[in-house]
C-alpha cells in the first residue's frame, strides 16, 4: 500500500475547488484500465487521485478563514462551476495565511492585517 499524498493549499481559490471536487467525484476509479471522461490518466506514479489528502489550507480572504475546507472552495469570491456536490467534511479548517503586499480588485474589507509570524510556519511544522 502506497501512503497518501499530503497536501498543504495556499490560496483556496477555483483551481483548488475543481481539485478538491475532483478528488471526490473520481473517488472510485480503480485502475489504469478504466476509461474515465475528464481524466488523462487515472494512475500516476501508482497513485490515484484518491491518494490526494489535504492536511492543511491557508488563505488571506476571512470569508473562507476559520471554516472547513469543504465549505471554503465554495465562497464568495469563488465561481467556479460545481460538478461534485457531496464533498464531506474534510476535517481541515482554513487558517489566515500571510499577505504579501498583493493588492486584488476585492481585497476591500475581506482582508486583514497580520502578524509577521503567520500560522502557515507554525502548522507546516505539525504537519511534517
Amino acid at each position: 500500500m502506497k501512503p497518501e499524498i499530503k497536501i498543504a493549499i495556499t490560496g483556496i481559490g477555483n483551481c483548488l475547488s475543481s481539485l478538491i471536487q475532483g478528488i471526490f467525484y473520481y473517488k472510485n476509479v480503480k485502475d489504469e484500465r478504466e476509461l474515465v471522461p475528464g481524466l488523462m490518466h487515472n494512475l500516476v506514479g501508482g497513485y490515484k487521485i484518491s491518494d490526494i489528502k489535504p492536511v492543511a489550507a491557508f488563505d488571506i480572504d476571512v470569508r473562507k478563514v476559520g471554516k472547513d475546507l469543504s465549505e471554503a472552495i465554495v465562497a464568495l469570491p469563488n465561481c467556479t462551476k460545481t460538478f461534485c456536490k457531496d464533498i464531506p467534511k474534510m476535517g481541515v479548517k482554513v487558517k489566515m495565511g500571510r499577505k504579501n503586499g498583493a493588492s486584488f480588485r476585492w481585497s476591500g474589507s475581506a482582508y486583514e492585517k497580520l502578524s509577521r509570524k503567520s500560522n502557515f510556519c507554525r502548522s507546516k511544522r505539525k504537519t511534517g
